[in-house]
């Protein structure tokens, strides 16, 4: 039997967060995600290194170089402009309400539930890892499988970092107004393997976010010359969404709802004159850095 280990932010952050601080202070600011001066590294360093008794002479540093500005808080500002234009309409005037609500209501729950229960030792033990670790943020994942890096994909990773913020924003605005109960309420007994999120079940926002950044990212890779990437930029997003299901967390309604968000939010954005910009500026990194220029 897999046991997925639930204690990952308990007993298992504890130690973590300790022996695991220093070593990934130094090797996770050395990879592609370092954004900050220096990499971001944080040395187990007590003392300064004077130059004499106690002193320290500054240098000229010039401005903070907005390469160096990590995409997630780049976006910010970014963001209000956008949701204006994407912000759905969640009355039930809008056609978009009942598409959702048949969709959320097309299965019964003992056939939602069927990967969480039915086939879980088998699921955990193939994704139990991953899903664990995508239960928070998961740009990460596109990241590594595109092989951007932030000096070399600034756009690419801004434009991921938009995309995946505006979706999260659209999935919750659904979820408010559909207010769906998750697996663990409606079927006690089935303790997910990850904690449940405090907010409703559909549609599943790892859907929404995960399936419109690989559409967006899709425009970018053919744009490219790269049209191989495409297949895999959808597997990853149904994974991401799949493995959701897998421990637990939501039905498999909740994955199709999202999907179904994703498709017409991604029509949206497309439209956006920042994504336009940043989807272009994508382009052009992807294609130089395979050679294809």
């Amino acid at each position: 039997m897999f046991i997925l280990p639930g204690s990952h932010g308990n007993s298992h952050g504890n130690s973590h967060g300790n022996s695991h601080g220093n070593s990934h202070g130094n090797s996770h600011g050395n990879s592609g995600l370092a954004m900050a001066p220096a990499g971001g590294i944080a040395l187990p360093v007590s003392m300064p290194i004077y130059l004499g008794p106690g002193v320290l002479h500054p240098i000229e540093a010039g401005p903070f170089k907005e390469t160096e500005i990590h995409p997630d808080l780049w976006v910010l500002p970014k963001l209000p402009g956008l949701l204006i234009n994407v912000l759905p309409d969640t009355s039930p005037n809008n056609p978009d309400h009942a598409t959702l609500k048949a969709i959320m209501e097309s299965k019964a729950v003992e056939v939602d539930l069927e990967r969480a229960l039915n086939a879980r030792d088998a699921n955990l033990a193939s994704f139990g890892a991953e899903a664990a670790d995508q239960s928070g943020d998961f740009k990460h994942y596109f990241h590594a499988l595109l092989s951007l890096n932030p000096r070399d994909h600034t756009n690419t990773m801004r434009l991921i970092s938009l995309v995946y913020a505006a979706a999260g924003v659209v999935g919750m605005a659904w979820k408010l107004e559909f207010r769906r109960a998750r697996p663990a309420q409606v079927w006690p007994g089935m303790f997910p393997a990850l904690p449940t999120p405090p907010h409703p079940s559909f549609p599943s926002n790892h859907s929404v976010q995960a399936h419109t950044v690989a559409q967006v990212l899709i425009e970018v890779v053919k744009g490219a010359g790269h049209p191989a990437a495409e297949r895999y930029l959808s597997e990853l997003a149904d994974r991401i969404a799949l493995n959701r299901e897998y421990v637990g967390i939501h039905f498999c309604t909740d994955t199709e709802g999202g999907r179904e968000i994703a498709n017409g939010l991604t029509t949206q954005l497309l439209a956006d004159g920042l994504v336009k910009t940043l989807v272009d500026a994508a382009v052009d990194e992807l294609t130089v850095e395979r050679g294809t220029a």
